[in-house]
């Protein structure tokens, strides 16, 4: 072999392994662990961060330590722009893809950012405390929800009688279930006079009284694969007096009773005269 094709085939070797290695550290890494809320747009030690929803990965470190009002994301997000991170964390800003935080070797999570925040057919969102499952399992789902009566411009849970309410939500399922055939549910509990009675809604919009059996409970939408995120409208027009408490979930498509992600504090609107 002349000199040239010498260094010609180790050339190619280089450029086949730096390939190779960019593309294996790119991909998501399996299972994710869940989703974050980046409010506000944000600088973590000099890496920016555009206000959204991003899907969180770990590798050597359980996800537990990461999610949620105490977990390290939440902690980076807190501290002021630019800001040094605790130690041992440092931001890998010179690696590959998504942004990435290290403790040390095999230790650290990634973030990425799937979908808007906020806004869902118009309507302003907030979101939800705590998913639970109908097993009783806890869910790193997300579920968002919006009211309001002046075409989303702003949001409430308080309106008169005579006001046209729109209600939208979101729900940002478990990642493990993206792709998968589900269904999603609406259900409100409503206050009148005293009384409560549940209705559900059905995939033709109309709300139909419900006995509290989840064999009986009709889905308000049939998805084919379950999105990152998933939008559904809930309520427009007028409300009579009284208190809603909605519910918002989703579940894998099943001929069986379904287990239902949904959100465990419901949504409040109260309606007076």
């Amino acid at each position: 072999m002349s000199l040239l094709q010498n260094l010609l085939f180790l050339i190619l070797i280089q450029v086949l392994s730096c390939t190779l290695s960019i593309s294996a550290f790119s991909q998501p890494l399996s299972p994710p662990c869940g989703y974050e809320n980046v409010v506000s747009n944000k600088y973590i030690d000099g890496r920016y961060f555009e206000k959204g929803i991003y899907v969180v990965n770990a590798f050597g470190i359980s996800c537990t330590e990461i999610l949620g009002n105490d977990g390290l994301f939440s902690l980076f997000l807190s501290l002021p722009d630019n800001s040094p991170l605790p130690t041992p964390w440092i931001s890998l800003s010179e690696a590959v893809g998504e942004p990435k935080f290290s403790a040390g070797t095999g230790i650290g999570f990634r973030v990425q950012k799937v979908s808007e925040l906020i806004f869902s057919l118009g309507v302003l969102q907030n979101r939800l405390k705590d998913t639970i499952s109908t097993d009783a399992q806890a869910s790193n789902a997300i579920i968002t929800v919006g009211a309001s009566s002046d075409g989303g411009e702003t949001t409430k849970v308080k309106f008169t009688s005579d006001e046209n309410v729109i209600i939208t939500a979101k729900i940002y399922p478990d990642a493990k279930y993206v792709g998968q055939e589900g269904e999603l549910y609406i259900v409100m509990r409503t206050t009148e006079n005293g009384k409560k009675f549940y209705q559900a809604l059905n995939e033709d919009g109309i709300w139909e009284f419900w006995n509290t059996s989840l064999k009986s409970l009709n889905a308000a939408k049939y998805v084919n694969a379950l999105k990152n995120a998933e939008e559904i409208a809930i309520y427009s027009g007028r409300m009579t007096v009284g208190q809603r408490l909605i519910y918002i979930g989703y579940s894998l498509f099943t001929n069986d009773k379904p287990v239902i992600t949904t959100n465990l504090t419901p949504y409040k609107i109260e309606v007076y005269q």
